[in-house]
């Protein structure tokens, strides 16, 4: 499947609007050695398994929210295209997650606006997930409380984590995305997954 020219562009500003790193740590460098290694790595590989330190899946987990921008914006570009609707959206609001927890919030909010799918997969709510994700970017605390009570009234375990999420976003509304998407969020929150889910 094509990249859609509006993505490419979009992909193009996210690499030329990316500060410089703002940690010096060893466990967070990538070279362009580390870049072409990741373009060889299955999407599943790069985003979920994070089988090796310089997939994004790996960067995430240890902090390093600069250069997780960096490699997913580096993969998306050169990489294998995700296939299929399900996991390009994926991507895309993963990336989102990945500027928003670097700080930069509008450029979040636009990735994740792209990230809705057409189909919905079995139960999973997905884009009541993204739209309260987005709503907590452009600071929309109604929309937010709208997505959070549709998605938890949904059945499906999916739902129900993803609605732990928003709680948390609501419950530290005041935070920047990385603290209040965070689990002490969710906790601080009360929201509590139902155990039939």
């Amino acid at each position: 499947m094509r990249r859609s020219p509006r993505l490419a562009l979009l992909l193009a500003v996210l690499c030329a609007a990316a500060p410089a790193m703002a940690s010096d740590e060893d466990s967070c460098r990538l070279d362009d050695a580390d870049l072409l290694a990741n373009r060889a790595l299955a999407w599943r590989d790069f985003d979920q398994a994070g089988s090796v330190p310089t997939s994004w899946r790996a960067l995430v987990e240890r902090g390093c929210d600069e250069e997780a921008v960096r490699a997913y914006t580096d993969y998306l570009a050169y990489g294998p295209v995700p296939e299929g609707e399900r996991w390009q959206t994926t991507a895309r609001f993963h990336l989102g997650q990945s500027l928003a927890n670097a700080g930069r919030h509008e450029q979040a909010a636009q990735l994740i606006a792209t990230a809705r799918r057409q189909t919905e997969i079995g139960e999973m709510r997905w884009n009541l997930y993204v739209q309260g994700t987005y709503a907590f970017l452009v600071r929309d605390r109604s929309a937010l409380e709208v997505a959070f009570e549709s998605l938890k009234a949904e059945p499906g375990r999916s739902n129900a984590v993803n609605a732990g999420v928003l709680a948390g976003l609501l419950s530290c509304w005041d935070k920047p995305y990385r603290e209040a998407s965070a689990p002490a969020c969710v906790a601080a929150s009360g929201y509590r997954m139902p155990a039939d889910k």
